[in-house]
């Protein structure tokens, strides 16, 4: 699995309301085998905290939406569904 696919991963549980223990630990399995597909840094490897915002309805933002109508873009949503920060 790539980081990409782990992402889409939590996307989709995002869009599915998916939010069990069964559902949590398989994403948490995953990103641990992804780790250790990175396997050993020649530094130590330290990530702040990882932290995921989900809330009920997305988050809106005023900017950011005046930021995709300008930019063109042709399909876009009005909220964002999650947004993921490390070291936030």
């Amino acid at each position: 699995m790539t980081a990409r696919n782990w992402l889409k991963a939590a996307d989709r549980m995002v869009l599915r309301n998916e939010h069990g223990d069964t559902q949590l630990k398989r994403l948490e399995a995953q990103a641990s085998s992804l780790v250790d597909k990175l396997g050993q840094p020649t530094q130590d490897l330290r990530l702040p905290q990882f932290t995921i915002m989900t809330p009920e309805g997305g988050l809106y933002d005023s900017n950011v939406q005046r930021l995709l109508v300008q930019s063109s873009c042709l399909r876009y949503d009005s909220s964002v569904r999650s947004v993921y920060g490390i070291g936030v």
